[in-house]
């Protein structure tokens, strides 16, 4: 985030983590000094309930929505119900909006090393999904996870092509917005 506030070119650092994280002294610096040096960072929390020790109702001891700990920073929030693909679209949209991202190309690498470069437009022009479970189940490596980015083909002739398909990556490792 820091050397996207410095290079200037509408980049942001978003940083993505379960209950467990929100609790750490590490995220609590990161947070801070995102907020000090006023650096183009998306803190996402997921309330996994996948919490090292202790859950998130005992641990962050505010109105027990984990979102809360970054209010406590002075850094604007939004929730997103993470079950709900349109509330998190639509989160993400306005979120985006806010910060002021300006990508046009997403680059895609996943695990293997396998990279390419997705039109950021193909995202809003067909709906394209970045799924992270299936059926309330976590996407495992061996089940295509822990991300795997799909374009909705069915009932959709124009994506039956071998351009979209090589842009639907499974096992994605990192996700990059030039």
């Amino acid at each position: 985030a820091l050397s996207a506030k410095i290079d200037g070119k509408g980049k942001v650092g978003i940083a993505f983590s379960g209950d467990g994280a929100c609790n750490q002294g590490t995220t609590f610096e990161a947070m801070n000094m995102a907020v000090v040096t006023k650096a183009p960072c998306i803190f996402v929390f997921e309330n996994n309930h996948y919490s090292e020790h202790t859950g998130y109702e005992y641990a962050v001891g505010t109105s027990g929505d984990i979102a809360s700990r970054a209010e406590a920073f002075g850094m604007k929030v939004w929730r997103a119900n993470g079950s709900d693909f349109f509330d998190t679209y639509e989160t993400m949209r306005d979120l985006l909006d806010y910060v002021g991202a300006k990508a046009q190309i997403m680059k895609v690498t996943a695990l293997d090393g396998y990279q390419i470069e997705v039109p950021v437009a193909d995202i809003e022009t067909y709906d394209v999904v970045i799924a992270t479970e299936i059926d309330g189940k976590a996407l495992s490596v061996r089940d295509k996870g822990p991300a795997w980015l799909i374009y909705p083909v069915s009932g959709n002739k124009e994506l039956d092509d071998t351009v979209y398909e090589s842009r639907s990556v499974w096992q994605i490792k990192s996700i990059e917005f030039n």
